[in-house]
Protein backbone atom coordinates (compact mmCIF):
# COMPACT_ATOMS: atom_id res chain seq x y z
CA UNK A 1 0.00 0.00 0.00
CA UNK A 2 3.14 2.34 0.73
CA UNK A 3 3.96 1.75 -2.57
CA UNK A 4 1.12 2.21 -4.76
CA UNK A 5 0.18 5.80 -2.41
CA UNK A 6 3.42 6.88 -3.42
CA UNK A 7 2.77 5.99 -7.41
CA UNK A 8 -0.72 7.02 -7.29
CA UNK A 9 -1.22 9.91 -4.54
CA UNK A 10 -4.23 11.33 -6.01
CA UNK A 11 -7.98 11.19 -5.35
CA UNK A 12 -8.60 10.05 -8.58
CA UNK A 13 -6.25 7.12 -8.79
CA UNK A 14 -7.79 4.67 -6.77
CA UNK A 15 -8.23 2.33 -10.02
CA UNK A 16 -4.63 2.71 -10.93
CA UNK A 17 -3.74 1.76 -7.09
CA UNK A 18 -5.84 -1.03 -6.85
CA UNK A 19 -4.41 -2.56 -9.86
CA UNK A 20 -0.59 -2.33 -8.79
CA UNK A 21 -2.01 -4.12 -5.65
CA UNK A 22 -3.49 -6.73 -7.26
CA UNK A 23 -0.24 -7.04 -9.89
CA UNK A 24 1.94 -7.05 -6.66
CA UNK A 25 -0.11 -9.85 -4.76
CA UNK A 26 -0.21 -11.93 -8.43
CA UNK A 27 3.66 -11.34 -8.92
CA UNK A 28 4.03 -13.10 -5.28
CA UNK A 29 1.77 -15.80 -5.63
CA UNK A 30 3.40 -16.47 -9.09
CA UNK A 31 6.30 -17.63 -7.21
CA UNK A 32 4.77 -19.88 -4.47
CA UNK A 33 3.61 -23.11 -5.20
CA UNK A 34 0.47 -24.49 -6.62
CA UNK A 35 -0.82 -26.05 -3.63
CA UNK A 36 -0.41 -23.23 -1.39
CA UNK A 37 -1.78 -20.37 -3.68
CA UNK A 38 -5.75 -20.44 -3.57
CA UNK A 39 -7.38 -18.22 -5.52
CA UNK A 40 -4.30 -16.33 -8.31
CA UNK A 41 -5.91 -13.04 -9.95
CA UNK A 42 -6.33 -13.43 -13.41
CA UNK A 43 -3.79 -11.31 -14.83
CA UNK A 44 -1.54 -12.14 -17.50
CA UNK A 45 2.64 -12.07 -16.57
CA UNK A 46 3.21 -9.62 -19.50
CA UNK A 47 0.53 -7.64 -17.61
CA UNK A 48 1.95 -7.96 -14.44
CA UNK A 49 5.29 -6.80 -15.34
CA UNK A 50 3.46 -3.77 -17.22
CA UNK A 51 1.54 -2.83 -14.23
CA UNK A 52 4.23 -3.09 -11.90
CA UNK A 53 6.91 -1.59 -13.99
CA UNK A 54 4.90 1.60 -14.61
CA UNK A 55 4.03 2.70 -10.94
CA UNK A 56 7.87 1.83 -10.07
CA UNK A 57 8.95 3.94 -12.86
CA UNK A 58 6.53 6.77 -11.51
CA UNK A 59 8.33 6.45 -8.21
CA UNK A 60 11.98 6.31 -9.48
CA UNK A 61 11.33 9.21 -12.25
CA UNK A 62 9.01 11.97 -10.21
CA UNK A 63 8.48 11.01 -6.67
CA UNK A 64 12.18 10.29 -6.17
CA UNK A 65 13.18 13.24 -7.90
CA UNK A 66 11.11 15.64 -6.24
CA UNK A 67 12.31 14.35 -3.06
CA UNK A 68 15.80 14.93 -3.86
CA UNK A 69 14.70 18.54 -4.97
CA UNK A 70 12.74 19.24 -2.08
CA UNK A 71 15.58 17.86 0.38
CA UNK A 72 17.84 20.55 -0.22
CA UNK A 73 15.36 23.45 -0.24
CA UNK A 74 13.76 21.98 3.22
CA UNK A 75 17.09 22.21 4.65
CA UNK A 76 17.66 25.80 3.34
CA UNK A 77 14.40 27.03 5.33
CA UNK A 78 15.35 24.96 8.37
CA UNK A 79 19.25 26.78 8.50
CA UNK A 80 17.97 30.07 7.05
CA UNK A 81 16.93 31.67 10.56
CA UNK A 82 19.53 29.98 12.82
CA UNK A 83 22.41 29.95 10.79
CA UNK A 84 22.32 31.88 7.20
CA UNK A 85 25.72 31.06 6.30
CA UNK A 86 24.95 27.53 6.12
CA UNK A 87 21.67 28.16 4.72
CA UNK A 88 23.25 29.90 1.47
CA UNK A 89 24.93 26.66 1.01
CA UNK A 90 21.50 25.32 -0.42
CA UNK A 91 19.60 26.16 -3.21
CA UNK A 92 15.94 28.26 -2.38
CA UNK A 93 14.02 27.91 -5.37
CA UNK A 94 13.19 24.74 -7.39
CA UNK A 95 15.02 26.42 -10.74
CA UNK A 96 18.01 26.80 -8.56
CA UNK A 97 17.81 22.67 -7.52
CA UNK A 98 17.66 21.69 -10.84
CA UNK A 99 20.69 23.93 -11.85
CA UNK A 100 18.52 25.55 -14.82
CA UNK A 101 19.86 28.17 -16.50
CA UNK A 102 19.26 28.21 -19.98
CA UNK A 103 16.35 29.09 -21.85
CA UNK A 104 15.75 25.43 -23.04
CA UNK A 105 15.40 24.96 -19.07
CA UNK A 106 13.16 27.55 -18.50
CA UNK A 107 10.68 25.92 -21.43
CA UNK A 108 11.00 23.05 -19.38
CA UNK A 109 10.26 23.82 -15.75
CA UNK A 110 6.57 24.13 -16.26
CA UNK A 111 6.23 20.59 -17.09
CA UNK A 112 8.73 19.86 -14.83
CA UNK A 113 6.84 21.62 -11.99
CA UNK A 114 3.56 19.74 -12.84
CA UNK A 115 4.11 16.48 -13.95
CA UNK A 116 6.86 15.74 -11.22
CA UNK A 117 6.26 18.69 -8.13
CA UNK A 118 2.81 19.68 -7.75
CA UNK A 119 1.48 15.70 -7.72
CA UNK A 120 4.22 14.81 -5.48
CA UNK A 121 3.97 17.02 -2.63
CA UNK A 122 1.18 15.10 -0.95
CA UNK A 123 3.40 12.30 -0.72
CA UNK A 124 7.01 14.17 -0.62
CA UNK A 125 7.50 12.81 2.94
CA UNK A 126 6.94 8.91 2.04
CA UNK A 127 9.51 10.04 -0.42
CA UNK A 128 12.00 11.43 1.22
CA UNK A 129 11.52 8.08 3.73
CA UNK A 130 12.05 5.42 1.41
CA UNK A 131 15.09 3.59 2.02
CA UNK A 132 18.43 4.41 -0.02
CA UNK A 133 19.94 1.96 -2.77
CA UNK A 134 16.91 -0.12 -2.88
CA UNK A 135 14.09 0.27 -5.60
CA UNK A 136 11.74 -1.39 -7.69
CA UNK A 137 10.83 -5.37 -6.50
CA UNK A 138 13.73 -5.39 -4.12
CA UNK A 139 11.05 -3.43 -2.11
CA UNK A 140 8.37 -5.67 -2.46
CA UNK A 141 11.04 -8.94 -1.70
CA UNK A 142 12.14 -7.49 1.69
CA UNK A 143 9.24 -5.46 3.62
CA UNK A 144 11.16 -4.66 6.81
CA UNK A 145 11.99 -1.25 5.63
CA UNK A 146 8.10 -0.26 5.65
CA UNK A 147 8.27 0.11 9.66
CA UNK A 148 11.27 2.18 9.63
CA UNK A 149 10.09 4.04 6.36
CA UNK A 150 7.21 4.62 8.30
CA UNK A 151 8.00 6.25 11.60
CA UNK A 152 10.64 8.66 9.39
CA UNK A 153 8.33 9.44 6.82
CA UNK A 154 6.28 10.70 10.18
CA UNK A 155 8.65 12.79 11.08
CA UNK A 156 9.85 14.22 8.09
CA UNK A 157 6.08 14.69 7.72
CA UNK A 158 6.37 17.54 10.53
CA UNK A 159 8.97 19.23 8.63
CA UNK A 160 7.56 18.97 5.12
CA UNK A 161 3.69 20.01 6.26
CA UNK A 162 4.17 23.97 6.18
CA UNK A 163 5.97 23.89 3.62
CA UNK A 164 3.42 21.81 1.27
CA UNK A 165 0.92 23.50 2.96
CA UNK A 166 1.63 26.95 1.48
CA UNK A 167 1.09 25.32 -1.94
CA UNK A 168 -2.36 24.89 -0.88
CA UNK A 169 -2.28 20.59 -0.15
CA UNK A 170 -2.40 18.35 2.64
CA UNK A 171 -0.25 15.65 3.39
CA UNK A 172 -0.85 12.30 2.75
CA UNK A 173 -1.06 10.46 5.91
CA UNK A 174 -1.02 6.87 6.69
CA UNK A 175 -0.14 6.25 10.20
CA UNK A 176 -3.38 6.52 12.38
CA UNK A 177 -3.41 9.79 14.88
CA UNK A 178 -3.07 8.54 18.71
Amino acid sequence: MYLAILAYPGGDEWAKRDKFMRAVRAWMLKAQPRRWVKRQDKLRPRDICSVMDKAFRRIDSRRLRAAEIATPIIMHCAFRGTNPRLAGLFPRTITQALGGKSAADADLLPNIMHRMWAESLPVLHLAMALPEGQIGRKLIIDPSWVLRSLQRAESFERIVKPFVARRGCKPVHLLPSS
